[in-house]
């Protein structure tokens, strides 16, 4: 099973538990990752945001912590699949 798998199965197996997973991923997390899906480098998304890219990538960090990924595009794609992101 591909890492960023792993929480789409896990809401298959408890009906409602993935709701806790992406209540966790706050409204920051979640605006960082929109602007990640339309291909903003974290210096872009800084800029954009008015924060530096250090606080982007630690955002990044933490979403890919509370969703159980370790790469940026796996990010993207389990926040796609979740509905955290359209």
């Amino acid at each position: 099973m591909r890492r960023g798998d792993h929480a789409a199965r896990a809401h298959d197996r408890r009906t409602g538990a993935m709701s806790a997973v992406t209540s966790a991923v706050t409204p920051r997390e979640r605006e960082i990752i929109g602007w990640m899906a339309q291909g903003k480098t974290a210096a872009e998304i800084g800029t954009i945001l008015g924060i530096s890219p250090i606080t982007v990538n630690t955002h990044i960090s933490n979403a890919k912590a509370k969703l159980g990924v370790f790469k940026e595009t796996a990010l993207v794609a389990a926040a796609l699949r979740n509905g955290i992101i359209r």
